[in-house]
Order: structure tokens, then C-alpha cells, then sequence
């Protein structure tokens, strides 16, 4: 699979199946909160695997597939684990 493959559904995408439901919840609402009050996005993202691409190439291409970031402040962090 390649980073188009991945679809951002939350700004928690575990991939790699490594946090629990609960977990993932519990992050998920907090970096929403963190959105809200200062229009900067965070997305955590996990995979087993980058594909063969630099970290840098699957964080650069999985950014712009994902429209991480506002049209008025494009400001995102993007978390990798793997």
C-alpha cells in the first residue's frame, strides 16, 4: 500500500492498530478541542510500514492527501509511529 491508500478520518488514524479504542477516543477529542480553540491541527497517524518512501516523502505526500491545515492558517503538526 502507498500513503494514497490511507484515508484520514479523525486526527487520530491508528493504522497500525496500536492504541485502544479508548485511547484513540480520548485523543481524538482533545486535539478536536485544540483545533477549535487556536485553529491549529495536530493528526496523530500510525503504520506498520512507510512503503519504501523516506519519512519525510510519506509525511510531505500524507499531509497534502489529507488537507491537514485551514485555507486562513495553515499550521498542522503530523505525528508518525511506527
Amino acid at each position: 500500500l502507498s500513503n494514497n491508500n490511507y484515508v484520514a478520518y479523525n486526527y487520530v488514524n491508528d493504522y497500525a492498530h496500536i492504541l485502544t479504542s479508548e485511547q484513540r477516543q480520548n485523543i481524538d477529542a482533545n486535539l478536536s478541542s485544540f483545533d477549535k480553540k487556536t485553529s491549529n491541527q495536530i493528526v496523530v497517524a500510525t503504520f506498520n510500514s512507510l512503503n519504501g518512501q523516506s519519512l519525510e516523502n510519506f509525511s510531505i505526500n500524507l499531509a497534502n492527501k489529507w488537507k491537514i491545515g485551514t485555507k486562513k492558517n495553515n499550521s498542522f503538526v503530523v505525528f508518525h509511529f511506527r
